[in-house]
Parts: C-alpha cells; sequence; structure tokens
C-alpha cells in the first residue's frame, strides 16, 4: 500500500485518504525525491493534511526563524518572541513543501498579546498576505494577568488567540509571519507566538 513502507512513498497524504481510509499517524512520503515519514492528519477540515512544519518551542526556537529569543509564560507554558523580546514589527520563517503537491495551506497558531495593548492589531500573514488580523485592547476585565507586566491591574493584563486558517496554497515555498503595529518598548507592550503547526493538502 502507498505509504506504508519506504519503496512505496505517497505523494501526500492527501494521495493516501484518497486510497483508502487510514488513521491520521505517521506514513511515507516523497519529501523533495526521499522517502520521509511524515505525519499526516486524515481527519481535520476533511482530512488528507500533511504536516510540513511545527515549533512548540519548547526545546528552543527552529533556526529559520527570524529571531530566537523566548519567553516562559506560566500556564501559556514557552512562546516565541513575549516580554523583553519583541513588540512593533514580525517575527517570519521561510518554509518548503518538500515537492509535496497540494493546492492548500493550513496554518494554525497561538497569538499571546501581553501587557498594555490600547487598539494595536495583531497579524499573521502567509507570503505577504494577510490571514487573520485583530485589533486588540488588554485594558478589559475580561482578561487577566498571566505572565506580564504584571503591574497589578487592567492594563497590564494579557490574552491569547487561537488562530487557524485555511487558505490557497501551491508553490514550492511559504513565508510565515505573525507581527503587530505596537508602538512602545517590549517591557510596556509585547507578543509572542506559540504552538506553530503548518499543513499542506
Amino acid at each position: 500500500m502507498i505509504g506504508s513502507g519506504s519503496a512505496c512513498p505517497a505523494e501526500s497524504c492527501l494521495d493516501i485518504l484518497q486510497d483508502r481510509a487510514p488513521a491520521s499517524g505517521t506514513y511515507w512520503i516523497d519529501a523533495n525525491g526521499v522517502p520521509a515519514q511524515l505525519t499526516c492528519d486524515m481527519t481535520s477540515n476533511g482530512g488528507g493534511w500533511t504536516l510540513i512544519f511545527s515549533d512548540t518551542f519548547e526545546a528552543g526556537a527552529n533556526a529559520g526563524w527570524s529571531m530566537g529569543a523566548r519567553y516562559a509564560c506560566g500556564g501559556w507554558t514557552t512562546m516565541l518572541g513575549g516580554y523583553g523580546n519583541i513588540a512593533g514589527g514580525s517575527v517570519r520563517i521561510a518554509l518548503s513543501a518538500w515537492s509535496i503537491p497540494h493546492t492548500q495551506s493550513w496554518i494554525s497558531l497561538d497569538y499571546i498579546a501581553l501587557d498594555s495593548w490600547d487598539g494595536e492589531t495583531a497579524y499573521v500573514q502567509q507570503d505577504g498576505s494577510t490571514l487573520w488580523s485583530r485589533g486588540q485592547n488588554n485594558h478589559s476585565y475580561s482578561y487577566s494577568e498571566v505572565c506580564g507586566w504584571n503591574r497589578g491591574y487592567y492594563g497590564s493584563y494579557d490574552s491569547l488567540w487561537a488562530v487557524s486558517t485555511i487558505q490557497g496554497h501551491s508553490s514550492n515555498s511559504l513565508t510565515l509571519a505573525a507581527g503587530s503595529t505596537l508602538d512602545q518598548s517590549a517591557t510596556d507592550e509585547s507578543f509572542g507566538i506559540d504552538d506553530v503547526y503548518v499543513w499542506i493538502r
């Protein structure tokens, strides 16, 4: 069966899904002409997704990121960026799709806004196009202090947004970026990202 061993790699996880009804897991995929064991999600959003990148930042940041500074954030664990590391601007990474045929990408990550956001914009982009954005105001009692400045009242509250977007994509390269329009120092307001997953189908 395709994808069951290195001698018979599939073109993609979608190729395997269309061949049979397998469970999610690791399968052999032809990646740039070389058989590789890659993770397939066979159930979410119709299934057939091939994981081309993931980073939880617990053991460090992938060397491809434009910055490697991390911040430990209590129950929200360790993020890329965060308090004292970045305010305005963005973090980005260029990825390869390993010549796996596909027509869509699925990007999921946690976007964390720390401290005194007062209407600035948070955003996530793919290849320069905005996939998700929101004007964020942390001056609200709907949030709480988790791991930022912690000055003792609502102006230093923190918020987390689970971003999950599916869009058309067929190129063999993909640039992912997350950023903000923050205009004060990173010890006054900042952002970070965590649990980044990039899939193609």
